[in-house]
């Protein structure tokens, strides 16, 4: 008897269909509005983080000062702004999949006003003159 495997054989490449030619592909004719609105908006709210991350680097000297920070602290307050950033993108994420976009929207608009009106009403506010301190 023969004991001799025979050589494997690998297995042919299936044949592919080339890629279609993007020319023939139907795209919606708001398509390109949509991605220059959005590209846009991707723009300003980069614009607007980098200028509110400058905006606690810039507060961060009076924080020290008031608040007597070490510098463990003032790296802890200057990175909260990211982490704030990371967390919220993660719970934005799942409560949109849980509860559906305009829900998500709707209770992040309502902690938005609160925080608002929190900061607003907060006891130290000398200008403008709001609260009643």
């Amino acid at each position: 008897m023969n004991n001799q495997t025979p050589p494997a054989q690998h297995p042919t490449p299936q044949a592919t269909e080339p890629l279609p030619d993007m020319s023939q592909i139907d795209i919606s004719p708001n398509a390109r509005k949509t991605l220059w609105l959005a590209a846009i908006v991707a723009a300003i709210c980069g614009g607007l983080y980098g200028y509110d991350t400058g905006i606690v680097s810039g507060a961060l000297l009076l924080i020290t000062r008031d608040f007597h920070l070490s510098s463990f602290y003032q790296e802890m307050v200057a990175s909260a702004i990211l982490a704030g950033a990371v967390m919220g993108s993660l719970l934005t994420g799942w409560m949109s999949e849980h509860y559906g976009r305009r829900k998500s929207i709707m209770i992040v608009t309502a902690i938005f006003v609160l925080g608002a009106l929190a900061c607003a009403f907060s006891p130290a506010c000398s200008y403008p003159q709001i609260c009643c301190s």
